[in-house]
Order: structure tokens, then sequence, then C-alpha cells
């Protein structure tokens, strides 16, 4: 054979698929054979010299991710055979608008009048226009459903699928699974969700079965949503604070938003300016609430429950002001990881934050960090003061003025594949007004290393065969065999 007929064979096939190309050498003749790979993530069909075909086996306790027919999955016909025309439906049932942050029931539904359909299965996810995961699913508790989190393309999607026992095996006619969708707190344009299923034959195998992919997508509603920042304030008899009223619109939403805040007790008024945000497109707009209090104010926490309004609709936030005593310290603490997911081996940090409210200066501010059992310590890092310990850390960070913070850098390994839990908690000389915040803990899915490729052979060696492709490709030479292997 030419280099220019070599040529356009190897051109070809990297035009139009991945293949290993084998050439041996034997006495004055090259053996050319051509296998092509199939891999998906149901199961591998292994092509050599002698043609074996590994079964593909089903998966009745819920398939692996990734199985939707979403942008880059399969369907469940990967793995199940079909065979013949169906006569059933599978649809999903789910809201044609959302507001953020609210919580609605996605209900998918097989019906078939074919008898010989006796068990059911399903996948779904749900993603905004990016493909990216969108809102959060939920089960309904019912031992039907199930959720499968960071997993699919990129390990960044979440879907809910069959359970064993929500197969319904032996039943006719039909299924269906109900479980909860929260949409995302912000508006992401229009949400759609995937999904596949199954009616099998119930037969213990993956042929003879009925494969579905349907989709619908849930616009945002022409609405807008009000929030509160901070959403908690600490200040003393007398004193004043303020905290920002944020109108944002979505799904097309203009109008006039009137601005309002609930009965105060005794000693404490409060002002909205303004008090009306006309909203012409779909930018937020945002108001100050201003707080004061008198020094007979009665000490204790109020709920702050501003309210916006607009014709019909009406959306509501909630914060809290705290009117403590001069002299105490409200101490809070945050605790954020990253990465997260986590892998084994790898390093895991904490970033703890630590923050006076007030009204008065904290002193003798103490941090402790309470490291989960299957992570091993590597460091910790204070903005201020000093830390000590491996599996518990205690962080000295002397004093805190007021609205004054202090973080803290734990890095960690974790060491097993499962859930990391880490608490944290602060004190400090001061009595603390509000003691609900001085606590937090974060927690963290840890997942194995991805394996990268490893080199089976030591003896391996590069040689040019063929020059001239339009496109870079690599031959490998294996042992004393003239084995090459080309890669696409």
């Amino acid at each position: 054979m030419q280099n220019d007929e070599l040529r356009q064979i190897l051109s070809f096939i990297i035009h139009h698929s991945a293949f290993i190309i084998v050439f041996m050498s034997r006495i004055n003749r090259v053996k050319l054979a051509i296998v092509a790979l199939f891999i998906t993530a149901c199961g591998g069909v292994l092509f050599t010299n002698n043609f074996i075909n590994r079964p593909v086996g089903a998966f009745s306790a819920g398939p692996p991710a990734g199985h939707t027919g979403a942008p880059s999955e399969f369907t469940c016909d990967e793995c199940h055979l079909k065979v013949g025309t169906s006569s059933g439906t599978f649809t999903i049932n789910a809201p044609q608008s959302y507001i953020p942050g609210q919580t609605y029931q996605i209900t998918v539904t097989h019906s078939s009048p074919d008898q010989t359909r006796q068990r059911w299965g399903f996948q779904l996810t749900a993603l905004d226009g990016g493909d990216d995961k969108a809102g959060s699913l939920q089960t309904a508790g019912d031992g039907l459903t199930q959720i499968l989190d960071n997993q699919g393309p990129g390990s960044s999607r979440q879907y809910v699928e069959h359970t064993s026992a929500g197969t319904f095996a032996g039943q006719h006619d039909g299924a269906s699974w109900s479980f909860q969708w929260t949409a995302p707190q912000q508006n992401v344009g229009p949400v759609t969700f995937y999904a596949a299923g199954n009616q099998a034959n119930n037969n213990g195998n993956s042929d003879g079965d009925f494969i579905y992919s349907t989709f619908v997508t849930a616009l945002p509603a022409t609405d807008y949503t009000l929030t509160l920042t901070p959403t908690a304030r600490v200040i003393a008899p007398g004193g004043a604070t303020t905290y920002n009223l944020l109108v944002a619109p979505f799904g097309g939403f203009t109008g006039q938003v009137n601005l309002s805040l609930g009965v105060l007790p005794a000693g404490v008024s409060a002002t909205i300016t303004p008090s009306v945000l006309n909203l012409t497109d779909a930018s937020a707009q945002s108001a100050t609430l201003s707080i004061s209090t008198t020094v007979a104010a009665p000490l204790g926490t109020i709920t702050l429950i501003p309210s916006a309004t607009s014709g019909v609709l009406a959306r509501s936030a909630q914060g809290t002001l705290t009117i403590a005593s001069p002299s105490s310290a409200d101490l809070a603490v945050t605790n954020t990881d990253s990465p997260d997911p986590a892998t084994t081996g790898g390093n895991l940090t904490y970033r703890v934050v630590v923050t006076n409210n007030g009204p008065a200066a904290a002193t003798n501010v103490n941090l402790t960090d309470a490291l989960p059992a299957n992570a091993n310590f590597v460091s910790a890092t204070p903005s201020q003061g000093t830390c000590s310990g491996t599996t518990t850390i205690t962080c000295a960070l002397g004093s805190l003025a007021v609205n004054a913070s202090a973080t803290v850098n734990v890095v960690v390994t974790p060491q097993a594949v499962g859930t990391l839990n880490d608490s944290v908690s602060v004190t400090g000389t001061e009595s603390d007004p509000v003691a609900s915040n001085n606590s937090a803990q974060t927690t963290t899915d840890v997942q194995a290393p991805v394996a990268g490729p490893t080199l089976t052979d030591p003896n391996l060696a590069v040689r040019t065969v063929v020059g001239g492709l339009d496109q870079p490709i690599t031959m490998a030479f294996i042992g004393n065999n003239d084995f090459f292997v080309l890669e696409k």
C-alpha cells in the first residue's frame, strides 16, 4: 500500500470517528486491522479479532446519572434494547412558570394499554438555558424516588429517578412518580425538565423494552422579589441603623411598587426612602430602610417584615433588629468550604469569618474548629492572633471593634469518600445578645479523584509512519512486533 493511499484512509478515519489502528509487520507484508471502539455509560462492547459481545445490564434500582436525553446525555436506550412500536405515553407534569425560591410538585407518568408492559422507570434533571443545574430536586419521602447530586456531565447536575420499589414490578397500565422541585433563588430564564423513561416487560433482561424521552419548559413568572440586607442588625437603646431593600423584577414585570413596614414597638421608628419604586425595565431598584430608637426602647429582638405591593402582587422579606445592652457584643461566625465536592488526598479549605456586630467592642475572642475525623490537618492561618491544635483548632483572635471581622483559613485533606461535617464556634468576654449566630457548620461532599491515563508499557517509543495528514495524530510503537496505536 502506497503512502498516499494510506494517508487518505487515515484522514477519512480521523474525520469520522475515534479508531484504534493496528499495524503488524510480518515478513514484507503489512496487515491492517481497523477496530471501532464504542463505550457508553451503560456498558461497553469489546471488539477483537474474535468478536465478543458483552451483555448489557438493566438498572432496576435506578440508572447511572446522565440518562435523561438532556444535552450531552444519553437516554435509557443506551442500555435497553427496543423492539417494535409502542402504544404508550410518557409525560412530565411541571409548572408552566415559576417564581424564584418557590417549591412545586413535579409528576412523571407512564401510561400504556400494552399488557406486556409490567415494570417502569425514569430519570429526570432540570437545567437552565446554559445547560446547568437549575433549582433543587427533592423526593416526596415515599421510597419510590431517589436523588443523585453532583453527577452527570461535569459532575454538576442533579437527578431524580426511580428506586427498586419505584419500578412497580408486575404492575400494568402505567406508573407515576411525584417529587418536589424548588426553583432557583434568582431568575435564571427558562428552565427545562428533561426526562427519559422505560416501559419494560419485566423479563429481567434489557431486551424488548420501550424507551421514551421528553421535556417541558417552565418560564419565569411575571413578578418581582423583595430582599432585605443585612438580615440582622444589633444596636444599643438610642442608636440607629439602616437596611437595604432591593426589588428585582423578572419575567418582564414593569410597574410601580409600594414599600412599607409593619407596626414597630414603642421607642422604635422607621422610614423608607423612597417608599415607591417605578420599575420600567429588567433592572433592580433599591430603597433604604432607616430605623432609630430612643434610650427608652426595650431590650430584645424585633422581627422586621417589609412588604412590596403592586396591584394584586405582594411580596415580603424578613429580618431582625436586636436592641442590646451598650456593653454587649454580638459575635457571629460563618464557615464556608472550597472546593465542594472535594477529592480524597486533595486540599480542602474552610474559610471561617468572625464578625463583631456590636454594639460594644469584643475582647478575648476565641474560635474553636472541631475538624471532621476523616480529614487530616494541614494548616490554620488567621488574619490576626494565633491558632493551635491539629484535631480541634483553637484560635485566639484578640479584640474586634464594632463591625470588624477576623478570618481563619483552615486547610485539611479528606481521607475517605463520603461527607465531611466541620463545626466552628466563637466566644468573647462580653455578653452576647444573639446566641444563635455563635456557631456554624458546613458539609462537604468528598469524591474519589478522577483517574488519569497511565502508561501500561514502559517500552513505548514514537515512530513517524505517515506525514502530511491534515490534523494531529500520534503513533506509538509497542514491543518488538511493530504494533502501532493511532489516536484521534
